[in-house]
C-alpha cells in the first residue's frame, strides 16, 4: 500500500503501523475503526501536503470528467502551453491554479503521455513566485545547447513564457518574456537568473511561440501586442538575447485583443515545393461567429523574406504547436503581406 503511493521510508513505516492496527480491529466496533482511520490520515496528511512528488491516481469515472481529453485531478485550468515531444514522451503544460477552482495564481501544470490518450499528471512545472504569475508560452528542445542551459552534452528542454505581474498600489500591470529550463526530462525546472529576457514595460505583451530556423540558424519568436493588434517577430541565437525583426498588423479581424499567436509553414497540396506561411492569432473577446467568446483567425502569406525561409525544425530544435486543436473560424488571405 505505502510503496504503491510512492512514500518515503519514514512515512511508509507510519502507514504500515496504522494499517496493522486496523487489521487487528477485526472484531472492534465501527467507532473504534473510524477513530483509527482518522488518526492514520492525520499522521500522513502533512507529508502528503508537503511532498508534491507523490502522485496518487484518481480514476476517470467521475460523471462529468472528460474521458478522451486530458483534465487535471482538481482545480482551475485553461490554455494548453508548451506542447513538445522529447525522449519518447509528449509533454502537455497548461495554465493551472494549484490552490482553487477559480482563475488565479497561474502556474504551468504538467502531464506526460506516450500515446496522446493516456496521461500521467505530474507536479506543477513552473510556479508563481514573488507575485509573478506564469502565463502562456511555448517549449523547445535545445538540441545543441545554444542557450548554455543543457548539461552532460545532452539536449534539454527550455520553456519561454510570459511573466504576469498584477497591478497593485506600487506598480502597474506588467507582462514580460522569461525562460526556464529542465535537464531531467521536464520533471524539475529552473528559472533563468537573467529573467526577463524581453521587457517592453507594457501591461499587455504576451504568449511567445518560439521555434528554430535552420536556414537562418536562429530561434524565432512570435509574440502578441494585444491592444495594438500586432504580432512582433524576434530573432535570437541563444534564447536569451532577442532582436526585433518585424511586425504584423493591424490587419484583418481586430474585434478583440490579439493573443496566443502561432506561425508555421504548410505545403500546398498538388504543388510540389510550394508552401504558405500561416499566422494564427487568437481574438479575446471578439469571436468572428458572434457572441463574447474567443476565436481564431489566420493570415496566409505567399511572400518569402529572409526570416520566412524556414523548412524544417529538425536540425537544431524540435517543437510542436502550442494549441492541441485549432478551429479556424476565419481565414484571411493576405497575398503579398510580410509576416
Amino acid at each position: 500500500m505505502a510503496v504503491a503511493m510512492g512514500l518515503d521510508p519514514k512515512t511508509q513505516s507510519i502507514v504500515s503501523h496504522g494499517y496493522k492496527r486496523l487489521c487487528a480491529l477485526t472484531y472492534a466496533s465501527e467507532r473504534e475503526i473510524r477513530l483509527q482511520l482518522v488518526l492514520l490520515l492525520l499522521a500522513i496528511s502533512p507529508v502528503l501536503a508537503l511532498d508534491q512528488s507523490i502522485s496518487i491516481s484518481i480514476p476517470y469515472d467521475q460523471p462529468y470528467r472528460p474521458q478522451y481529453h486530458f483534465s487535471p485531478r482538481e482545480n482551475w485550468t485553461n490554455d494548453p502551453n508548451g506542447l513538445v515531444y522529447f525522449e519518447g514522451e509528449y509533454h502537455l503544460f497548461f495554465q493551472y491554479n494549484p490552490f482553487g477552482d477559480q482563475w488565479g495564481h497561474m502556474t504551468w501544470g504538467h502531464a506526460v503521455s506516450r500515446d496522446l490518450v493516456h496521461w500521467e499528471q505530474l507536479p506543477p512545472a513552473i510556479s508563481e513566485e514573488s507575485g509573478i504569475m506564469i502565463f502562456t508560452g511555448s517549449t523547445v528542445v535545445d538540441e545543441h545547447n545554444t542557450s548554455g542551459f543543457c548539461m552532460n552534452h545532452k539536449p534539454c528542454l527550455v520553456a519561454i513564457y510570459t511573466g504576469h505581474t498584477p497591478k497593485n498600489s506600487d506598480h502597474p500591470t506588467l507582462q514580460t518574456q522569461n525562460l526556464a529550463f529542465s535537464n531531467d526530462r521536464g520533471r524539475t525546472w529552473t528559472k533563468y537568473s537573467g529573467n526577463p529576457v524581453l521587457d517592453l514595460h507594457l501591461p499587455d505583451f504576451r504568449d511567445p511561440k518560439v521555434f528554430w530556423s535552420p536556414q537562418t540558424t536562429r530561434w524565432v519568436m512570435v509574440v502578441a501586442l494585444p491592444n495594438d493588434h500586432k504580432v512582433r517577430i524576434y530573432g535570437s541565437a541563444d534564447l536569451k538575447h532577442w532582436s526585433a525583426l518585424s511586425d504584423f498588423g493591424p490587419a484583418g479581424a481586430t474585434g478583440g485583443q490579439w493573443e496566443c499567436p502561432e506561425l508555421f509553414e504548410l505545403p500546398i497540396e498538388g504543388r510540389q515545393g510550394e508552401t504558405r506561411w500561416v499566422l494564427k492569432i487568437g481574438l479575446n473577446p471578439g469571436a468572428l461567429q458572434g457572441g463574447l467568446a474567443s476565436s481564431t483567425s489566420s493570415a496566409v502569406s505567399t511572400v518569402r523574406v529572409l526570416l520566412m525561409t524556414i523548412q524544417s525544425p529538425r536540425q537544431y530544435g524540435r517543437t510542436t504547436a502550442r494549441t492541441a486543436t485549432v478551429r479556424l473560424h476565419s481565414i484571411i488571405y493576405l497575398p503579398g503581406t510580410r509576416l
